[in-house]
């Protein structure tokens, strides 16, 4: 390699002001170089990594490492100089393809972040030239440097908590412009891309409520073709290339660029425009719109490169709060299409299913015993079994559909004896377990007063009990327990079953989600008996050692004397 460029290994705001280079001037590369006791050192660089080759600098790879890499030229540089009679610390040097000419205003950008980078080469040689011990000025320095970047955080905090407030975004980006003027800006437009390609602006802001007016609120831009010149339409090119653009200083010939109409250039003239910056509202690699800081004469304020940064920031947060909320709305628009068909479905189902249930239980009981034979009578009693089971399918799925939709169950609560509720979930359930070799017993005693809803209580226990049932091996017990304790019935479904691992019992009430190996079921009913039990005002939790069983205790609210009296 022939170069006269040695490399520093050190990456930081030099790196970073070699990429802010890239940025105001669309250029892929950029270096920051320093002079230090006859050699040049790249102390920053973006966009090369030492393969390509820059004839200009003397840089040559090795065939080996450039193979493939095509030629950067440099097409700008600025000296970096700490004052106007001063030696200069290095150089600013952007890489293009090919030599380009660039406009005034990116000229000027370049200017200040070439000036940012001279800043940081004089504080590193001052450091370096300094005794350990700080001056006073360099403690001021460094405090107020420590300040800034405190009041930066606070406002970036202050952002970030106004957007995640509330998923209505264009609300909410109402309330960011508001935000950002007069702190960031005089006034504050907002703009997000349309699907078509062009772009509606959601919000605006400015410092006079009279200037304010004549700010464009609720338009549409439509999109421009491949082949329109973007400087005339300075969002939409943001939004196209997906870069911020600075224009430090705005000036009257501009205007004439820019403007569509008499009618905008008109209002550009009232808003007396001097700088302004548009950062991209970019999120997973879409750029969702843009946000525009600006600054009229009349406050003095100008935008420089180090001001982009921020704006940067500002607009990364409030692309994810769109990006955000419209995954929410795409949510929920599936959730209520799923809810229809579900809903729907179901009706359908239940007609057809219904008629089979009726001729088949009246095959079986009308038919005298010992008349059918016995392979027609047992496909029979399967046929009754299979459609109970598939509607109890439909209700676990349109409850749950419910919990969804209005974050519970519907309940009718009236002051109720539990224990009956118990003993009638236990029968129904004997026979399963019975045909299982499981023993199944009611240890309840005496009265259990709940206010509860009678049918879930019972939907809730014929849950647990059959969870316990199926993963209970032949030969095994389950058993209900109850007792009332601080204004509650506590009660408890015990299985010496298989037991759940220690990693699976936090999953074991979500919605279809099945633990372990077992996929017996669509996994409903413990997110069921949840909302339920939830719903009443009770808690629900499982205590399980693999190998020794499981416990799933629940608590519903014990329904007061006079309760039980009505």
């Amino acid at each position: 390699m022939s170069s006269r460029i040695h490399l520093a290994l050190e990456p930081g705001v030099l790196d970073r002001l070699a990429r802010l280079a890239c940025t105001v001037t669309g250029a892929p590369a950029a270096l920051v170089l320093r002079f230090d006791a006859g050699r040049t050192v790249a102390v920053g660089r973006h966009g090369w990594n030492g393969a390509t080759p820059i004839p200009e600098l003397g840089i040559d790879p090795a065939p080996a490492r450039r193979r493939g890499a095509p030629e950067l030229r440099v097409a700008a540089s600025c000296p970096l100089t700490a004052g106007e009679d001063a030696e200069p610390l290095g150089t600013l040097v952007v890489l293009d393809a090919a030599p380009r000419d660039y406009a005034p205003a990116d000229l000027q950008a370049l200017d200040d972040v070439a000036a940012a980078a001279a800043a940081e080469l004089a504080r590193m040689r001052a450091e370096a030239e300094t005794p350990p011990t700080p001056s006073v000025e360099f403690e001021r320095a460094a405090r107020m440097q420590a300040e800034a970047g405190e009041k930066r955080y606070a406002f970036l905090a202050e952002v970030s908590s106004l957007l995640d407030a509330s998923l209505d975004y264009q609300t909410t980006f109402q309330k960011l412009a508001r935000l950002v003027v007069p702190a960031l800006a005089d006034y504050c437009l907002i703009d997000e891309a349309e699907p078509g390609g062009g772009l509606r602006r959601i919000a605006r802001a400015h410092v006079d409520p009279e200037k304010e007016k004549i700010l464009y609120t609720n338009t549409y831009h439509p999109p421009v073709s491949e082949e329109e010149d973007l400087s005339r339409h300075p969002v939409l090119r943001v939004i196209r290339t997906g870069l911020p653009l600075l224009v430090a200083d705005f000036t009257t010939e501009m205007v004439e660029v820019i403007a569509h109409d008499d009618d905008h250039r008109g209002r550009l003239a009232q808003l007396d425009l001097r700088s302004y910056i548009i950062a991209p509202l970019a999120a997973r690699g879409r750029v969702l719109g843009a946000i525009t800081l600006a600054a009229s004469a009349e406050s003095g304020r100008r935008y420089r490169a180090t001001d982009v940064a921020l704006a940067e920031e500002v607009a990364r947060r409030a692309a994810l709060a769109i990006d955000n909320a419209r995954m929410y709305t795409l949510a929920q628009e599936a959730i209520r299409a799923r809810e229809a068909v579900l809903a729907v479905v179901s009706h359908d189902l239940r007609n057809p299913l219904a008629s089979i249930l009726l001729n088949a239980t009246m095959l079986l009981d009308m038919t005298p015993d010992g008349t059918l034979d016995p392979w027609m009578d047992d496909n029979l009693r399967q046929i009754v079994g299979s459609v109970e089971q598939t509607n109890r399918l439909i209700t676990d799925l349109l409850d749950v559909a419910r919990m969804e939709e209005s974050g519970g169950i519907p309940l009718d609560r009236s002051p109720v004896d539990a224990r009956p509720l118990v003993a009638a979930a236990v029968r129904m359930l004997r026979p399963v377990a019975a045909a299982r070799g499981v023993e199944l017993a009611d240890d309840t005693r005496g009265p259990l007063p709940v206010m509860a809803d009678p049918d879930r209580v019972v939907q809730v226990l014929s849950n647990l009990l059959g969870n316990a049932v199926k993963f209970t091996e032949p030969g095994g017990h389950v058993r209900v327990t109850a007792e009332t304790y601080g204004g509650e019935q506590w009660f408890a479904v015990t299985d010496t079953g298989v037991g759940i691992p220690p990693e699976h019992q936090p999953y074991v009430f979500d919605r279809f989600r099945q633990v372990g190996r077992d996929r017996r079921g669509v996994g409903l009913g413990l997110p069921i008996a949840r909302g339920i039990v939830e719903g009443h005002g009770g808690r629900i939790w499982v205590d399980s050692r693999p190998g020794t069983g499981t416990t799933i205790h629940f608590t519903l609210p014990a329904a007061t004397g006079s309760e039980s009296a009505a």
